[in-house]
C-alpha cells in the first residue's frame, strides 16, 4: 500500500504502522511533489520482515536517486537486494530512468 507523506502525517502515531520512504511523486496536474511511503503491513510477514532489515540502506537508496548520485543509490540498492532480491522498490532506485 503506498500512501502520501500528507496521509501519513494526519494518523495519530504513524510508526505503529511500519512504513519506508519510496520518493517523491508529482500528481498529474499538481505543480507540488509529495513524498511516498510504502505501508509495509499490507505484505505477507515474511516479505514485511524483508522489508525491515535494510530499511535505512533503502532510504538513504532513495535519497541518493533523488540527488541523482547513482553510484551511492546503486550501491546501497545492491545491499538491500543482496537480503530482499525481488523488492521492486529497491530495483526502481538502482539504476537512473531511461532518458
Amino acid at each position: 500500500m503506498i500512501v502520501s507523506g500528507t496521509l501519513l502525517e494526519r494518523v495519530d502515531n504513524p510508526s505503529r504502522f511500519e512504513h519506508r520512504f519510496l520518493g517523491q511523486e508529482r500528481l498529474r496536474g499538481r505543480a507540488e511533489w509529495l513524498d511516498i511511503y510504502e505501508v509495509l503491513a499490507s505484505d505477507e510477514a515474511e516479505i514485511t520482515k524483508l522489508k525491515q532489515q535494510p530499511r535505512a540502506q533503502f532510504e538513504d537508496a532513495v535519497r541518493a536517486a533523488l540527488a541523482e548520485r547513482w553510484a551511492d543509490a546503486r550501491s546501497r540498492c545492491d545491499t538491500v537486494l543482496a537480503i530482499h532480491l525481488e523488492d521492486a522498490a529497491a530495483l526502481r532506485h538502482r539504476d537512473p530512468p531511461p532518458s
